[in-house]
Formats: structure tokens, C-alpha cells, sequence
């Protein structure tokens, strides 16, 4: 599965500080400490920032120096994305582009982008102007970004999907809506991933934790196979076990390995 760590993210309270200061340690302890929960590939979402650019090329140095895992780069302007790969070492694995829609301008350019550097792309099946409604509409963008995807020259693998999550305190029907459209998408088109901002379910509740660790069980009993989460205990609980249920970790061994490592120790334990 692939699993995208959410935490850098100037969005969130205090990351926008670690910049203006450019304090290394509290960088790399953030990204440490995505892997060590999980974390296949790190994000960087820096959007809004005065000076993306010169952001991302330290980010991305410094992330890279302390982590063996793919950066994924959050970010509208493909050429802001085009700076970071400048100083992406390719050891790593291949880097993620998120995100594009299926506007046809945008996802010729971002599809093109990342065939010729060997990249995963993240794409919404949106025009941009709103989130379609009907599953007649979203199946018939899902399949425009497929084809150009193809077209491009880049794998089913490489590409995954995101059926757009939306907050369940804006509407009560939020989770079911993105089970249908998950569905949808896994039928038609079974050898391309699908993945979500898991805890874009819970914006505005209490218990944020609990709501989106929750909901990527049930998203992952439904076929989904990558997520962008914050981390922590109760995320990672959910991933660990969930990929246990599902018969995706033979002997439960990733299961016991992550609970003898201590990272549940917050977890009450049920003997």
C-alpha cells in the first residue's frame, strides 16, 4: 500500500514556522517520524508559501539526507514540482505528483511529466469547477485521466485515483459517497491504485483520530490501496490491522513486529 505522510504541511499549525526559522532538526524529526508510522513516501505540501520554490529545494535536500523513502510533492505548479525533482535523488524509488485533475490542459502537462520522470501520479477526477455528482460523470472523467495516463506512457501502477473524501460534518453521506465512487473506480479500471487525504473525513469533529483511522479500515476493506495520513498511533493501528484482517500480511508478521516495536504503547492493550 502506499502511504504518503501528511505532516508536512504548512497548512497545519507550526510547520510554516519550522520554515521561516529553517530548523533542520524539527524537519527531520517530523519526517523520521512519519516512516517510523508507516509512511512509504513523504509529503511536502507548501502551497501559499511566499517562496515555494526556494522552500521546497531545502525541504527536499534535508528530507532526503535523513529518510530512504520517495518524496511526494503536494503542489499545483508543475514547475514548482519540476524544481524539486531537480534535487530528487532517484534511489530512493519514484517521487509522487499530486495532483492533477482531469482538465485537459493540466493533465496532458502533469501526465507528461511524470511518464518522462518515471513518477506516480495522483489525479482527481474533477474538472476543477466542483465535485460531479453523478457516478456517470465520475466514471467518465476517471476514464479521461486514465487514457491520457496510458497514453503518456505511464503504468496502471503508476497511476492511482483520488475519489475526492469530503469532511462528514458537511455531509452526513460524505463516507458512503467516497465508498460508492471507490467502487466505481475499482471495477472499471482494477489494475489502477486508489487513494485519498484520509483524514479530510473528519475536518471540524472532535476525535479527529478516531474518525479517519476508522474510516481508512473500512476504505481499505473496499479495495483502497494508498492513503495520505498524518501520523500516529491510531492511523497506524488501523493500517497495521487492517492490512492484517485482509489477508495482506501473511502470518499477521507486520502486525506483531509493529506492536513489539512499542509504537502502540498508547494503545490500551487487551490481553
Amino acid at each position: 500500500m502506499l502511504v504518503i505522510g501528511g505532516d508536512i504541511n504548512v497548512g497545519i499549525e507550526g510547520i510554516g514556522d519550522i520554515f521561516d526559522r529553517r530548523d533542520e532538526a524539527a524537519l527531520i524529526s517530523l519526517a523520521r517520524r512519519q516512516v517510523e508510522f508507516g509512511a512509504s513516501a513523504v509529503g511536502i505540501n507548501l502551497a501559499g508559501r511566499g517562496d515555494e520554490v526556494a522552500d521546497l529545494l531545502w525541504a527536499s535536500k534535508i528530507i532526503q539526507a535523513a529518510c530512504s523513502v520517495p518524496l511526494a510533492f503536494d503542489c499545483p505548479d508543475l514547475e514548482h514540482i519540476e524544481a524539486g525533482l531537480s534535487v530528487y535523488e532517484e534511489k530512493w524509488g519514484a517521487a509522487v505528483l499530486n495532483s492533477t485533475t482531469a482538465e485537459a490542459a493540466k493533465l496532458k502537462a502533469s501526465c507528461r511529466l511524470a511518464a518522462d520522470r518515471g513518477m506516480i501520479l495522483i489525479a482527481l477526477p474533477t474538472t476543477g469547477v466542483g465535485l460531479e455528482k453523478s457516478g456517470d460523470q465520475f466514471l467518465e472523467l476517471s476514464g479521461r485521466i486514465v487514457d491520457a495516463a496510458l497514453s503518456a506512457g505511464l503504468t496502471p501502477s503508476r497511476l492511482y485515483i483520488d475519489p475526492m473524501l469530503k469532511p462528514v460534518a458537511v455531509s452526513d453521506l460524505s463516507g458512503c459517497q467516497f465508498l460508492d465512487r471507490l467502487h466505481i473506480v475499482r471495477k472499471a479500471f482494477p489494475e489502477v491504485g486508489t487513494i485519498c487525504g484520509i483524514d479530510n473525513i473528519s475536518h471540524g469533529l472532535p476525535a479527529r483520530a478516531l474518525l479517519s483511522s476508522m474510516f481508512l479500515a473500512m476504505a481499505m476493506a473496499e479495495g483502497l490501496s494508498g492513503v495520505i495520513m498524518r501520523s500516529g498511533e491510531l492511523h497506524y493501528g488501523a493500517l497495521r490491522a487492517g492490512a492484517a484482517l485482509l489477508g495482506c500480511d501473511q502470518f499477521c508478521s507486520t502486525y506483531i513486529a509493529s506492536w513489539r516495536s512499542g509504537a502502540w504503547d498508547n494503545i490500551v492493550r487487551i490481553e
